[in-house]
């Protein structure tokens, strides 16, 4: 029983910091033109708030790098699948009688990563009006 309460009292003040911003997001916070200071550190509504600047442009991020990784795959794959459908003279998939269905396979799959990888990119830059929009908000609160 004295094993199980010295382990609830040593996790205890991690709980009640857990409040607190990180040294990680005090500097992402600083790259976004956002002043983290001791004073506003006890006030919940103000750390609740920043919490979700950060949550919003972490979804930004990545939804922008997703985006990006799919719209370039689709590039690859739509190009390789119409060079491997023509089948240039000479050469392996020239001879090749699954020349065509391979070709279809990559071109389509090339259609369906753009499919998702645009959009990707539109929710992205929907994220970013967001994280400006709750930026704003929090700049007029604490003026």
């Amino acid at each position: 029983m004295k094993i199980y309460l010295i382990v609830f009292l040593s996790i205890l003040p991690i709980t009640v910091n857990a409040q607190d911003l990180s040294d990680r997001e005090i500097k992402k916070l600083a790259k976004l033109d956002l002043e983290y200071s001791n004073q506003k550190q006890n006030d919940f509504q103000y750390t609740n708030q920043l919490r979700a600047i950060l949550k919003t442009d972490k979804q930004r991020k990545s939804n922008k790098l997703s985006g990006i990784i799919l719209t370039s795959l689709s590039a690859l794959s739509i190009g390789s699948g119409v060079l491997v459908a023509s089948g240039q003279e000479g050469s392996f998939w020239h001879e090749n009688p699954f020349r065509g269905l391979v070709g279809g396979i990559l071109i389509s799959t090339g259609a369906i990563e753009g499919g998702i990888g645009i959009p990707l990119l539109f929710v992205s830059k929907k994220r970013k009006r967001e994280r400006d929009r709750l930026i704003k908000e929090y700049k007029v609160q604490t003026k």
